[in-house]
């Protein structure tokens, strides 16, 4: 069967559609990749929460699917909103391929770690849940907006702009680039709580096209799904979006969840951690996870 994969055009997301393919093929079928520049993608002077959220790097590759110019599309599981609808809706969610490193990785200029930043270093990143936790454990550093692609990104590094960026150690890995001179410190996700999903892909094909989603449903990982499954709904029922500072991360044994506070509102960041997700829960709504104000107007 030959397959028409939908992309969005940076190096990272046609590495990731790439590691499908490859798969596809080595069960027989071929296939085409087709990139397509999203709604996130062409925006790159403010930060996302500012102009949609996570939906704008998936919508155009899911209508690409809808309509029928694709096949089959992967994303980044964390940049498909919580709330999307696989069981009723155009889509389905025919893998999710086992899940690369979860953690947060700092990519810093010089030999330093987080706790030897020195005071008042630049830090890049647009990502509120990395804000937020940054600042808890160095509220003496200056986290700034970074927008573009890893190679973008770590050229800016480079240049001056940024003394560190954090950056998904998943897409590092999968993306392999040239980091000749640059001190990389994994953060621990037990403390350093990265996005639901974080390392995880998500491909995608119309809920009726049976033999498109029998052609990469062997691609998917049932521990992997059954984590990031749990850590979604978490995030979904915190009101996860690119407006507030949530991670979750579930290990096997144990939910980590931090949300993000609001000095202003007088809110405090909330770090759980629950043995079930119903106890995570359970817990984050007794702190106050769920009060409106931490996930307006960050």
């Amino acid at each position: 069967m030959h397959l028409r994969i939908a992309t969005r055009t940076s190096n990272l997301a046609i590495r990731q559609s790439q590691l499908v393919l490859d798969v596809l093929v080595v069960h027989g079928h071929t296939g085409d990749l087709l990139p397509i520049t999203t709604r996130g993608d062409q925006i790159l002077d403010r930060p996302l929460s500012e102009f949609g959220g996570k939906g704008l790097f998936t919508t155009a590759l899911d209508q690409a699917v809808i309509d029928g110019q694709a096949d089959l599309a992967v994303h980044s599981l964390k940049d498909v909103p919580t709330r999307q609808d696989f069981l009723n809706g155009p889509l389905a969610l025919a893998a999710i391929p086992v899940r690369a490193a979860v953690e947060d990785v700092l990519v810093a200029r010089g030999p330093f770690a987080l706790d030897t930043l020195p005071a008042g270093s630049r830090v890049g990143t647009s990502a509120l849940r990395r804000t937020a936790q940054l600042l808890a454990a160095r509220p003496d550093l200056l986290p700034l907006p970074i927008r573009g692609n890893v190679d973008t990104r770590l050229a800016k590094l480079r240049a001056g702009e940024f003394h560190a960026l954090i950056l998904a150690a998943a897409g590092l890995a999968r993306l392999a680039p040239d980091l000749a001179g640059l001190t990389l410190t994994p953060l621990p996700p037990e403390t350093f709580v990265p996005a639901a999903s974080q390392g995880a892909l998500a491909v995608v094909c119309r809920a009726d096209d049976h033999p498109a989603f029998k052609s990469v449903n062997n691609q998917d990982h049932a521990p992997t799904r059954t984590t990031v499954t749990i850590e979604r709904a978490i995030a979904a029922d915190m009101g996860s979006t690119c407006h507030s500072a949530i991670g979750v991360w579930y290990d096997g044994t144990t939910v980590h969840a931090f949300v993000g506070g609001h000095a202003a509102r007088g809110l405090p960041d909330i770090r759980i951690t629950a043995p079930t997700r119903e106890a995570a829960l359970q817990r984050l709504h007794a702190a106050g996870a769920d009060h409106p104000s931490r996930h307006a107007d960050q």
